[in-house]
């Protein structure tokens, strides 16, 4: 179902869109990036807010809240979760279906023309992708409408002297790393060491924890003597918000999370 122009009759790169807000933001630098070079029209592709996904993780599209470019959502795909799955084990299926993975390609190939529509499906979480375009993308990601008082509020948090902000994802990544699965914990060491490495930032900045899990994080000692503020998870701020006062801070402590 495509929410805007129907841009079906005419070349158009396709690109699938999953994973929260991080995801998404790397999903589309790439796929505008090229489009840009080539000349394209873009379509995303965004069912799997729409039910076509095989994991039970609730997520929200969020790229709509920034002034990005394209042609068309596709709200609908011909491309079912179970397909694309599928497509995974074969060149073959692959190349019947149009889906190209991004680990069967390597970056300089992206731009080749062969490229349009085919239904580009990875987290293509590498600068290489949209370095020669990032003025154009980070015009993209500015935020449409004014910050909710919530995150003014922050923001004004933030701008009122030095600032170091701390993420620590829990949430997900707890039960996968208690079941094998592909997200691990940091260990509580690397935030303990990275503050630790430096001491005349931290005398002079204000640390802004930021996480999924914020009452577990509060009893932690490994922030006892900082002038710390605590950020969790508020119905009052969307994620895009959060990202936005995470950007503000001038220091960042990152956790290995999108």
């Amino acid at each position: 179902m495509y929410l805007s122009e129907d841009i079906s009759n005419r070349d158009h790169i396709r690109v699938k869109i999953h994973g929260g807000i991080g995801n998404q933001m790397y999903q589309y630098a790439m796929a505008r990036t090229l489009a840009d070079k080539l000349s394209l029209g873009l379509t995303l592709d965004i069912s799997f807010y729409h039910g076509n996904k095989g994991d039970a993780i609730d997520r929200t599209f969020s790229l709509d809240k920034f002034n990005i470019r394209y042609d068309a959502l596709e709200e609908i795909s011909s491309k079912k979760y179970w397909c694309i799955a599928i497509a995974r084990r074969s060149g073959y299926l692959q190349n019947k279906f149009d889906i190209v993975f991004e680990d069967n390609i390597r970056t300089p190939t992206l731009c080749h023309p062969d490229i349009r529509e085919k239904l580009l499906v990875g987290y293509w979480q590498n600068y290489h992708y949209f370095q020669d375009n990032s003025e154009n993308i980070l015009a993209d990601f500015s935020i449409k409408k004014p910050l909710g008082k919530a995150s003014q509020i922050l923001l004004s948090n933030i701008s009122q002297r030095p600032s170091v902000m701390l993420h620590i994802r829990r949430g997900d990544y707890v039960t996968s790393s208690e079941s094998g699965g592909q997200h691990c914990l940091i260990p509580i060491s690397y935030y303990k060491k990275t503050l630790d490495m430096f001491p005349q930032i931290m005398a002079s900045s204000r640390l802004f924890i930021f996480s999924d899990d914020i009452e577990w994080c509060k009893k932690l000692d490994i922030f006892e003597g900082y002038d710390t503020y605590f950020v969790g998870q508020s119905v009052h701020r969307e994620d895009y918000e959060d990202l936005h006062a995470m950007a503000s801070c001038d220091s960042h402590i990152i956790a290995n999370s999108s």
